[in-house]
């Protein structure tokens, strides 16, 4: 999972840990490193330890460990409904077929032989679970016994069933290359502090009519979402830091909360509009915002 430096700190944040500090005392111990273009980079075993660790919490079912990343396990999970209160992290990845790039860092990493292993035994897994079911669909009542879930990364995923059932305890919702036009009305994220849906189809986050706005919101990211046409209303997200709609190109105006609000919104730090159809900022959204 590649992840730069600035969006892990919005994750530990959002989760409420000390997130500089954290990152910073990693990195003295050399337990992680920061790469030239601001990427965390972890020694292969030190990962495959701590992944080992976990595991260790239940060898025979996936459903009852903390963090589940393996694709294998957790389609198992998702299929048979075993999700418990003890998963806390959910990563899953369906990678764009043509992502050379992707392809390339796995054999990169082949130079270390358990790495190499683990990388082909992953892509034999996913081929299977592609070839034996087609289009894979994630079902949301399969998500509903996990309580405690708060890290959740569906990239690529399509997705079906109710959105009350995602665990209302979500922190950092990923959803790259999400394919649908907005999030359903019965989505009330009231605890999520991230929310990454860059790379979508989507034309509007919350719907016409939908005020299920997650108020502790920290992080906002549509970034290259090209059919976003709005951007939501924000009035109740007084935590709300950054704010990223770069490459949005028909966008042609921020939502009027954002104008009006500002005054109140004095955490917002960071405001991108690069690359998008926005001619012309309310001027209480000037400098000193980064836009």
């Amino acid at each position: 999972m590649r992840m730069k430096r600035e969006e892990a700190i919005d994750v530990l944040k959002g989760c409420g840990f000390r997130a500089e500090t954290a990152i910073t005392v990693l990195t003295l111990k050399c337990l992680v490193k920061i790469g030239a273009d601001n990427e965390l980079w972890m020694h292969d075993q030190l990962r495959d330890m701590g992944r080992q660790i976990v595991i260790n919490e239940n060898l025979g079912d996936p459903g009852m460990r903390s963090r589940l990343w393996d694709c294998g396990d957790i389609m198992t999970v998702l299929k048979n409904k075993k999700g418990t209160r003890h998963v806390q992290g959910l990563i899953l990845d369906f990678e764009k077929k043509n992502d050379v790039r992707a392809q390339k860092s796995s054999w990169v990493r082949a130079l270390n032989p358990c790495s190499a292993l683990d990388s082909l035994i992953k892509m034999w897994k996913m081929f299977f679970l592609q070839r034996a079911e087609g289009e894979l669909i994630l079902d949301t009542q399969a998500m509903k016994s996990m309580v405690n879930l708060r890290l959740l990364q569906i990239n690529h995923a399509n997705v079906k069933g109710k959105f009350k059932n995602f665990p209302p305890s979500l922190k950092w919702l990923q959803w790259k290359n999400c394919p649908l036009e907005n999030l359903p009305s019965d989505y009330a994220p009231h605890e999520l502090a991230v929310l990454d849906l860059s790379e979508s189809g989507i034309q509007r986050v919350w719907g016409w009519t939908s005020t299920k706005v997650a108020e502790n919101l920290m992080v906002m990211n549509v970034r290259h979402c090209y059919n976003l046409v709005a951007s939501p209303d924000l009035s109740s997200c007084k935590s709300l830091e950054k704010l990223d709609f770069e490459g949005c190109i028909r966008l042609t105006k921020i939502h009027k909360s954002l104008g009006n609000d500002i005054g109140s919104m004095n955490s917002l730090k960071e405001l991108v509009v690069d690359e998008t159809a926005i001619s012309m900022l309310p001027q209480s959204l000037l400098p000193p915002y980064k836009t």
